[in-house]
């Protein structure tokens, strides 16, 4: 039998489509009288991980919100509302509306740290307690006070935390003893009506003095804080206040 070479590059063609050979060869399609190959599956795609979803960040917590037009030291309070001799209550305000100072003047020698009295006792020996105060200072925290009348007639006070550490100690001063200094840094900007009520001198346990001095100037009550120098730290009008606290019977 004679085969022409187109019928034997048939013949070899048609043979490698059947194998399914995975190459380019003329004539396998569909007339070719030989199955075309499959064709090649593509390659999975590669499963890419996603990156884990990071968590938002937690909104801030609000501070609380306590309603009404503010709140002081409840436990001051409570030393007022449970003490029978409480006789005064006195609150300092800074212009935004903080408490900067709040004391409860009473008689109740139970409500002071033993420390704080074995301190003040040292302080004035022989000197005669007239009453105590419970303070809270902004900058400070709690402090107590224990008022004394001197051996040689003066009154002072002595501050200490409840371990016993010493604040400051503060006499009254006779106004005419007042140094010229501090007098004329307090008064120097003021009008003429300036009437001087009282005056104390404060000894800090860091060395630092500082003078108050009440006036009566334009119908008001001022004190003002003053250096030895003259310079003034702080200026503060008195206000009369009525304050009321829950009153428990007994």
């Amino acid at each position: 039998m004679i085969i022409d070479h187109r019928t034997r590059t048939l013949q070899v063609g048609a043979r490698l489509c059947a194998l399914g050979l995975l190459l380019t060869v003329a004539g396998c399609d569909a007339g070719s009288g030989a199955a075309a190959p499959a064709k090649a599956s593509p390659p999975p795609a590669k499963q890419v991980k996603e990156a884990p979803t990071k968590a938002a960040d937690p909104a801030p917590a609000k501070p609380a919100v306590r309603e009404g037009p503010g709140w002081i030291d409840g436990e001051l309070v409570g030393a007022a509302i449970m003490n029978k001799d409480t006789h005064k209550l006195k609150l300092t305000v800074n212009r935004d509306g903080n408490l900067r100072y709040m004391a409860v003047y009473h008689r109740d020698e139970s409500k002071i740290p033993e420390a704080v009295l074995k301190a003040a006792s040292a302080a004035f020996d022989g000197g005669e307690i007239q009453y105590y105060e419970s303070e809270h200072y902004a900058e400070l925290g709690r402090v107590f006070e224990v008022q004394y009348k001197t051996k040689d007639g003066r009154e002072c006070e002595y501050s200490a935390k409840a371990d016993g550490a010493h604040v400051y100690t503060e006499c009254k001063l006779d106004p005419n003893d007042v140094p010229p200094d501090v007098m004329a840094g307090a008064t120097g900007k003021l009008a003429g009506g300036v009437q001087i009520k009282e005056a104390e001198h404060t000894k800090r346990a860091d060395g630092s003095e500082e003078y108050g001095l009440v006036f009566t100037y334009q119908d008001a009550e001022l004190k003002y804080y003053v250096a030895p120098d003259g310079t003034v730290n702080r200026r503060e009008r008195r206000i009369p206040a009525q304050i009321s606290v829950p009153y428990v019977q007994r």
